[in-house]
């Protein structure tokens, strides 16, 4: 399966990719390595909720829709945000209400199913993912 994963540009966050890859499995999603493609943007909670303009949230969507005209066949979406992100500077359980807008708004768009996740700095300093949402089509 390939799907897209739309996260932040934080520096920090290097290894997202894989993490979210590895998180999704475990929902029964098996996107094999080289098969999950990112989108990177500033605040993606913010973004793709339409909180940043129209003009950042079509960016995304223009992203997707170009996979989509090559010829990927988008299996999932996954929409991540994160504590301390300097893109959308709010309290974390606004950015886990923000990231459940986005990924309702993004499942209402391409309806296949929508993870969306938030990255939360452990007490050892890690980052570890959590479920927010899933939405997955109704057909």
């Amino acid at each position: 399966m390939k799907a897209v994963a739309i996260y932040c540009v934080d520096g920090r966050l290097e290894n997202t990719r894989a993490r979210v890859r590895q998180f999704v499995n475990t929902l029964g999603y098996e996107i094999s390595d080289g098969n999950l493609y990112g989108i990177t943007k500033p605040g993606p909670d913010a973004t793709c909720s339409g909180m940043r303009g129209a003009l950042h949230e079509d960016s995304v969507l223009e992203d997707i829709n170009l996979l989509l005209e090559r010829g990927v066949e988008i299996g999932a979406v996954i929409l991540v945000a994160h504590a301390e992100c300097a893109g959308h500077q709010v309290p974390n359980d606004d950015h886990k209400s923000h990231v459940e807008e986005g990924a309702r708004k993004l499942h209402g768009r391409y309806n296949v199913p929508v993870v969306a996740l938030f990255d939360e700095k452990t007490e050892s300093g890690q980052w570890e993912l959590c479920l927010c949402s899933h939405f997955v089509p109704n057909n």
